[in-house]
């Protein structure tokens, strides 16, 4: 009888691209997927270790877990102690590791070198097969639906394509950086080779990076030279969305990326502030030079575009005034949507030794007074 194996996915987009692989990876040894992880034989964990909701989720599930398990992901570099002398733990891999998913299963007839880097991100839904074209997210909260377990790739139609792993910076509020590594750019001819043997139905493409903006640092490239080159290479395709790409980079290729916008073949970023204060974003050992920001953001202004940004609230020693700062910067730079972050730190994360820390009361307070006074959808992380 074959094995059964779940596969449950708390981290980000990459981790779900490294979920995608180890599913594919399992059912070429001829493991068979259960969608409910109490009817497997192994339950593989993916975990996220950004701030305290995803370790409490992660916690939530190993409190279940009763048997096999396999936990990978950020969590167990960002705050080994929460994961120590657990019963039922077969390996524990971290993210810039799975290539240690193989130690695991020696004797595979496929290796899990010979896996290459997906194009989907893993999403387990529990819905009908009859439905799965026609699945909304509203559908798949219904009970009776949940009962049917199926796997289906929302965003069919969007390629989704990691560029690079690690990042290349040293955020002090991240310990993240522990768990993926310094940064490699994955090189032109595979992301084109990817492009080119994928379904070609898929007309645009999500560009999936820690650290996008960084993209060829250190191979003598750029994100801009990449982005130009799959055009070129691609015309038919347009840029759905760009991941992670840091302030200081938006406004270093501002000009490219604004002819890039008004040719409609980017269509959405994610541009993580953090802050608004420049002595916050010094201890945050973030580039400080923001204050373009606003007026190039406003000139990428169009129907069909959208820029999103992240916030952190409570980092230690910022001031009420400093965090006004950022609430000023938000609207003034008119962002689309924000992600807010609540300051959360372990054991490693560098900002640990910064002092004062700010009370959580206060952090909520703040988070109140930031959904209260910008004029854009904030999801509160």
């Amino acid at each position: 009888m074959r094995k059964k194996y779940s596969i449950i996915n708390i981290g980000c987009s990459r981790r779900g691209l490294d979920c995608q692989r180890i599913k594919e990876f399992l059912d070429k040894n001829n493991f068979s997927e259960s969608g409910n992880y109490r009817k497997a034989d192994l339950v593989i964990l993916s975990t996220c270790g950004i701030n305290k909701h995803f370790e409490d989720k992660a916690k939530k599930y190993l409190n279940k877990i009763n048997k096999d398990i396999i936990i990978y992901g950020c969590l167990p570099a960002t705050n080994p102690d929460m994961l120590k002398n657990l019963a039922h733990v077969r390996k524990i891999i971290i993210s810039k590791d799975i290539q240690k998913f193989q130690s695991v299963f020696k004797n595979s007839p496929v290796k899990f070198q010979d896996i290459p880097d997906p194009n989907k991100i893993y999403a387990r839904y529990s819905v009908p097969k009859l439905l799965k074209e026609a699945a909304s997210s509203a559908l798949l909260k219904i009970p009776s639906v949940k009962r049917h377990l199926g796997t289906i790739d929302i965003g069919k139609n969007t390629l989704k394509l990691r560029i690079s792993w690690g990042c290349s910076g040293n955020c002090s509020f991240c310990s993240i950086k522990r768990a993926i590594g310094p940064l490699k750019s994955k090189k032109i001819n595979e992301i084109l080779a990817e492009i080119k043997y994928a379904d070609q139905n898929k007309y645009t493409i999500d560009l999936l990076s820690s650290d996008s903006g960084s993209y060829g640092l250190d191979m003598h490239s750029t994100i801009i030279n990449l982005i130009t080159t799959i055009l070129k290479k691609e015309p038919r395709i347009a840029i759905n969305y760009i991941q992670d790409l840091n302030p200081h980079w938006l406004i270093k290729f501002n000009k490219q990326f604004l002819e890039l916008v008004r040719q409609k073949k980017i269509k959405s970023l994610l541009v993580p502030i953090q802050s608004g204060s420049k002595r916050v974003l010094s201890l945050m050992n973030r580039d400080t030079n923001i204050e373009d920001l606003p007026h190039i953001i406003n000139h990428f202004r169009t129907a069909d575009f959208r820029i999103k940004t992240q916030i952190i609230v409570g980092f230690p020693t910022e001031s009420v005034q400093e965090f006004s700062e950022t609430v000023a910067l938000i609207n003034k730079a008119k962002f689309d949507e924000v992600d807010v972050f609540r300051y959360h730190e372990t054991e490693m994360t560098p900002s640990r030794n910064i002092f004062p820390k700010i009370p959580g009361s206060e952090a909520e307070r703040r988070i109140k007074y930031l959904t209260n006074n910008i004029r854009i959808k904030a999801n509160i992380l």
